[in-house]
């Protein structure tokens, strides 16, 4: 089976605080999207926020975190689907 694909990676930050990256792999012998994440992050002072979320595929679903920035390992998680810990942040 043939393939070649297409990566398209896009990584913004609108404000001095929130960034936000958008990843997309295309098929183009299949055309189509063979998976795509979004992960979004916000420097909130001395607590840090990040948002990952893969819509489709072997690790569909999102993973949520808030925490001490010092202090990694206080934290508040949640995930759903495949992603258990952070997909790039």
């Amino acid at each position: 089976m043939k393939s070649q694909w297409l990566n398209v990676s896009t990584e913004i930050q609108p404000t001095l605080k929130w960034r936000m990256e958008y990843e997309c792999r295309y098929n183009v012998i299949s055309k189509r999207i063979e998976s795509q994440s979004l992960n979004i992050g916000r420097d909130l002072h001395c607590w840090q926020m990040s948002f990952n979320w893969i819509p489709s595929g072997a690790v569909a679903g999102y993973y949520f975190r808030i925490s001490i920035k010092t202090l990694p390992d206080i934290k508040i998680e949640s995930s759903r689907g495949g992603l258990r810990g952070p997909y790039n942040y």
